[in-house]
């Protein structure tokens, strides 16, 4: 029994205690993907595609509900010229960011990257 727990363990100990070699529990994990999943929608609805409304558009619609005089094109939404070029600006830039990052990584990947960090002479070193 000891060889199988051996197997199971990570090799560290501390007060006579060792670390087994445990994943989360499922019913943690489905929580996590669903709450993962869950955002990525709603990122998707309410921002990405612009289908769901904005908060301003809940509160224009809200106060044309309670009688205050509110343009139409507010309520449903219809951007003005103005933000529709901020928003192509907006998308522009976070392409032209996602474009640098990507270059950063596969530049970082080609770069040969040392693998003994320690000092010489200090423990572990040869």
């Amino acid at each position: 029994m000891s060889e199988r727990m051996e197997d199971l363990t990570v090799g560290y100990e501390q007060d006579g205690i060792e670390e087994l070699d445990n994943g989360p529990p499922h019913w943690w994990l489905n929580g996590f993907y669903s709450a993962i999943a869950f955002g990525l929608g709603y990122l998707a609805y309410y921002h990405l595609s612009g289908a769901g409304p904005s908060m301003e558009q809940e509160l224009f619609r809200d106060m044309a509900a309670a009688g205050y005089d509110v343009p139409r094109s507010i309520v449903r939404g219809v951007p003005s010229a103005a933000e529709g070029r901020l928003l192509v600006l907006v998308w522009f830039l976070a392409a032209l960011m996602a474009l640098v990052v990507g270059m950063v990584i596969q530049i970082d990947r080609a770069t040969p990257q040392a693998t003994d960090h320690t000092a010489p002479g200090a423990a572990g070193s040869e």
